[in-house]
């Protein structure tokens, strides 16, 4: 079984299954995160409702273990600490920060997102 998400085209999806070996018997368009909610990198998994931004504009959401993003606005500078407690920073979660940005995260941290910097890039530090 191969699992493809919603987001991908039904055309994209019947090319990429007719083109695939034949160990491959069936595929199924998901519409929910396959990995625990807690642990999933993708941005769009989350109830807008059940989200909470900090003071710097970061948004969070599964009761702050999950960081989504931070946009164009947040007032974060050059340097911002990911509160303790977090497991998962999403993809893209700090593109929308013009300057390098160094982050402070926890040992909580389980999973780091694709591409999560902006064009300047950043610097990830461990706390103890």
């Amino acid at each position: 079984m191969l699992y493809v998400p919603e987001s991908y085209s039904v055309q994209a999806a019947e090319d990429t299954f007719n083109n695939m070996p034949n160990t491959v018997e069936n595929f199924c368009h998901w519409d929910r995160p396959y990995v625990e909610e807690v642990y999933d990198v993708n941005d769009y998994w989350y109830d807008e409702g059940e989200t909470e931004k900090d003071e710097f504009g970061v948004t969070y959401a599964n009761e702050g273990q999950r960081l989504i993003s931070a946009n164009g606005s947040a007032k974060i500078g050059k340097y911002y600490y990911v509160p303790d407690g977090v497991v998962t920073i999403c993809d893209g979660a700090f593109m929308g920060i013009d300057d390098y940005l160094e982050l402070s995260v926890p040992r909580s941290i389980k999973v780091i997102g694709d591409y999560i910097f902006g064009q300047e890039g950043g610097k990830i530090v461990f706390r103890d």
